[in-house]
């Protein structure tokens, strides 16, 4: 089991104002790993924030143990055969971005670094999708 503080993630997360989780499954023809819908609130939240819009995302997770690299190489494999749906999220007002979320220590067996391969920056590029990477040294 992954625990949920500590694990490697690679996402891409669509964002809308105005499309739904299941429009935008039905856009893209696939559901979600995870989603949000508008005003929804977090369970469990401190403080409950409805949001502000729908998000709809593809992820990929793993322990600090799987470089990141490869669960980038493992979400490119969901995302990059599903580029003309997504081309099309853009027309309908949606946005993207690639979060990345990375626990580093010096024990860990992969390294700080990660890279991106030309043809998942193109396809970010397609989208005008916002990269996100948040490191936490432990």
């Amino acid at each position: 089991m992954i625990n949920s503080e500590r694990t490697r993630t690679a996402a891409l997360v669509v964002v809308s104002h105005v499309l739904s989780v299941d429009d935008i499954s039905d856009l893209v023809g696939c559901g979600p790993d995870r989603s949000r819908s508008k005003g929804s609130v977090r369970s469990g939240a401190v403080v409950p924030i409805p949001a502000k819009e729908t998000s709809w995302e593809l992820c990929e997770q793993a322990d600090r143990s799987v470089p990141l690299s490869n669960l980038l190489d493992r979400l490119s494999e969901k995302v990059l055969p599903l580029r003309g749906s997504f081309v099309g999220l853009v027309d309908a007002g949606c946005a993207f971005k690639l979060t990345l979320v990375q626990w580093i220590s010096e024990a860990d067996p992969s390294g700080p670094g990660f890279w991106l391969d030309a043809d998942l920056l193109k396809f970010l590029a397609e989208v005008g999708a916002s990269v996100d990477v948040d490191q936490y040294v432990v």
